[in-house]
């Protein structure tokens, strides 16, 4: 089993139970598909997944500046991030 640093699955948590279909979800460093066996994330899926995270606390935090007025009105906020796929099925989302 690969191990990975404690500060990437800290990032990974901020994510944690996150379903991109009806029949593949992310819990922590694990890939949950239907009619597969539970899998540990790659590196690369966890270097996708930590992006992922930074982009949606930040995309969160221009949203509660928007919301109170203080956001810059020169620039565009971030948009919200997808959440990546790493299930065999990414095309139908259920």
């Amino acid at each position: 089993m690969m191990r990975f640093p404690l500060f990437i699955l800290s990032l990974i948590a901020a994510t944690a139970s996150n379903v991109y279909s009806s029949t593949c979800r992310y819990d922590g460093s694990t890939v949950y598909e239907t009619g597969f066996a539970p899998r540990p994330m790659t590196s690369n899926e966890v270097a996708q997944m930590s992006n992922y995270a930074a982009q949606s606390r930040l995309s969160a935090v221009e949203n509660e500046q928007i919301a109170r007025g203080e956001f810059p009105l020169n620039r565009l906020p971030t948009p919200a991030p997808k959440l990546p796929c790493f299930c065999h099925n990414c095309n139908i989302m259920s």
